[in-house]
């Protein structure tokens, strides 16, 4: 939890004095910084304080909010640490990385009625560190995990994890990035949290209390958990593209820092002067209190902590640029991006998603039985809502029409290209002629058409289940690209 994640995709393009890193001489006289493989994390935040890594190797700490001392348990007494190449902050204390592999701790009391120990003193070999509500996690560079703290929801059992190049925790679990990109969790998954285990290609992760969010190498991100009332705020980061890094607070506050340097941020904590020219973010989420450090090493923000001080810069990864990304209609594959017309029938800057040539399938009711369908999807959001519009075409050209005045119902089922079968509803308004699709159901099948391959629908009127349709997307590669190229208008 709230620690900066960086691309681990190329070699290291920056790794300051101090931050990590050995040096070299390549024989010239210059110093050469070598490869780093893992994350180093210079600005960092826990509910009621800022951590900052200095460019001396020093760190500095401070209340997220003036008058609020009471909440120090003495995560900001750091005064002394030297040599630190890596910071984080949990719920009431601090962590730092020494260049020895060994780590610091400052604070630790709360926990009411439970014993927590909060030692790190035997912690050896260590190349990453994230911090949690009450607990904390480190990693070894052999692959393996050790943790401290609080464990009572499951989220130190880590003792079999083998093969991990990231850690990450939430207040009450943790993640790990294993080298072929995929993830493991333990802990609290209460809102689903930890359901990461279909999640593959990621190059980082973080998480919160309610959430775990991934990077994946294309710079999309996915997520895990939140409950019912958050996800459509969460679905905004199935919009996101360009992604360099992820952080991730409090129960649904995402933030993400893009390849040019913009700050991305769900719950917008952010004024727009304060999203540019970014290198990491941090949340103090118990006074929603956002510092940002920008790109010369100053701090914007954080109630002061930094006035004055220059950080160290994240360890900066090159972000390999993967094929197609400037998604050209080549790679849209059948996608095409459409642009609304004017009176004059001019295209205006208000566009959506349809497919060029229209998919096939079979209809059935009571007087036909699989005659032959054609079908468009179409996908534009509405407000902070996505929204997936299905339109059915019978008999040649004859678009399937709901004449009354009341809603249609259907029942919808989408399985997608590894098989995995979903249930969804869809509505199909008075007058109208295309089933709607929103909400979670909508995220459902843009996830399966952004997985490309084989995509079906299974779509049955809800009081006429004589009436039903089938529709095959028999390769739906490219609505990715035609996705991210949508929200790059």
């Amino acid at each position: 939890m709230k620690r900066m994640i960086t691309f681990i995709l190329a070699l290291c393009l920056l790794v300051p004095l101090g931050a990590g890193g050995a040096l070299a001489d390549d024989g010239s006289g210059q110093e050469e910084q070598a490869a780093d493989p893992f994350d180093r994390v210079t600005l960092a935040a826990g509910p009621h304080h800022f951590i900052g890594l200095k460019e001396d190797g020093t760190v500095i700490a401070g209340m997220a909010k003036d008058g609020e001392e009471d909440d120090d348990h003495g995560q900001c007494d750091v005064s002394g640490w030297t040599d630190i190449v890596s910071v984080a902050g949990g719920g009431s204390f601090s962590l730092g990385l020494k260049s020895d592999g060994t780590v610091v701790e400052a604070g630790g009391a709360g926990g009411g009625t439970v014993e927590i120990s909060y030692d790190v003193s035997d912690w050896t070999d260590i190349v990453d560190i994230s911090a949690g509500y009450m607990h904390a996690v480190g990693l070894r560079s052999d692959g393996t995990v050790v943790t401290m703290g609080y464990g009572g929801d499951g989220q130190c059992d880590v003792d079999g994890w083998t093969d991990i190049v990231d850690v990450a925790t939430g207040a009450w679990h943790t993640l790990g990035l294993r080298s072929d990109g995929t993830v493991v969790a333990v802990g609290d998954n209460d809102e689903g949290q930890c359901n990461v285990s279909g999640w593959t290609d990621i190059v980082a992760i973080d998480g919160n209390c309610d959430c775990s969010v991934g990077l994946k190498s294309d710079g999309t991100v996915v997520y895990a958990g939140g409950d019912d009332d958050d996800q459509q705020d969460l679905s905004m980061l199935n919009r996101w593209s360009d992604v360099a890094a992820i952080r991730a607070y409090n129960s649904t506050d995402i933030f993400a820092i893009t390849t040019d340097g913009q700050v991305l941020d769900v719950n917008d904590r952010l004024y727009e002067n304060g999203r540019s020219g970014a290198a990491d973010v941090a949340f103090a989420d118990w006074y929603n209190r956002t510092a940002v450090l920008k790109e010369d090493g100053t701090v914007e923000g954080g109630n002061g902590v930094f006035d004055g001080e220059k950080l160290q810069l994240p360890t900066a990864y090159a972000q390999q640029e993967s094929a197609g990304a400037d998604a050209g209609e080549q790679d849209m594959g059948v996608w095409s991006l459409e642009a609304y017309v004017d009176e004059f029938d001019l295209p205006t800057d208000e566009y959506y998603i349809v497919n060029r040539t229209p998919f096939g399938g079979t209809f059935s009711n009571s007087a036909t039985t699989k005659s032959e369908l054609k079908a468009f999807l179409f996908y534009e959001p509405y407000d902070a809502a996505d929204y997936v519009s299905i339109r059915l075409l019978e008999y040649g050209d004859m678009r399937v029409k709901n004449p009354y005045s009341s809603t249609r119902e259907y029942d919808i089922v989408v399985m997608d290209n590894d098989g995995n079968k979903s249930y969804l509803s869809g509505s199909m308004f008075a007058q109208d002629s295309d089933i709607v699709v929103g909400g979670t159901d909508a995220q459902t099948i843009l996830d399966a058409l952004k997985k490309g391959g084989t995509v079906r629908f299974a779509i049955t009127e809800s009081e006429d289940s004589l009436t039903k349709y089938v529709i095959t997307i028999d390769d739906a590669t490219g609505f990715n690209a035609a996705f991210r190229a949508y929200w790059d208008k």
